[in-house]
């Protein structure tokens, strides 16, 4: 009998220990200094775009919804292979979407906050990080669209925005 209490505790004591760990793993998991770059407030910077942890301007600007922005990038995959692409949501209408291809593989699709500070109407908050393993010379296009765009395939939403990486 004895011999099962001290079981009963060293489980639970380490459930409990397992359970602190998890929670305080997971709130620090979805925001926190990310690298990319904030404003005063801590909104991230809607002309940026963060490549396998280097800072991009998209030239962008603050000229929002207008269609017709475009960027071309050419950059080298890590010595893994991947590519990451972090790039800001700016407003909670639009959304970034990745173009799937046979020769770009998706590892990985990541939502994160930055830490506002003086939270606003308005912008958003969100990062959205894309990992992906590409062959050299492949071309991946990004789209920022509305999110009225989201039951469409992808050739057919209407960007305000688009990143086209070319991984070498």
């Amino acid at each position: 009998m004895k011999a099962n209490r001290r079981f009963f505790v060293k489980t639970m004591g380490l459930a409990l220990a397992l359970s602190i760990g998890l929670m305080t793993g997971c709130s620090a998991s979805g925001s926190g200094d990310s690298g990319f770059p904030t404003d005063e407030a801590g909104y991230p910077d809607k002309d940026a775009v963060m490549i396998n942890g280097e800072v991009y301007e998209t030239g962008f600007g603050d000229e929002g919804e207008d269609s017709g922005y475009e960027m071309n990038m050419q950059v080298k995959a890590a010595d893994d292979g991947s590519v990451t692409v972090v790039l800001p949501q700016v407003i909670p209408t639009h959304t970034w979407n990745m173009e799937e291809k046979e020769d770009v593989i998706l590892k990985s699709f990541e939502t994160t906050k930055t830490d506002v500070t003086e939270p606003v109407d308005g912008p958003s908050d969100t990062l959205q990080s894309f990992t992906f393993i590409a062959d050299s010379g492949s071309t991946v296009l990004f789209k920022w669209v509305n999110v009225n765009e989201a039951g469409k395939a992808f050739s057919e939403k209407a960007a305000d925005r688009e990143i086209r990486v070319t991984v070498s």
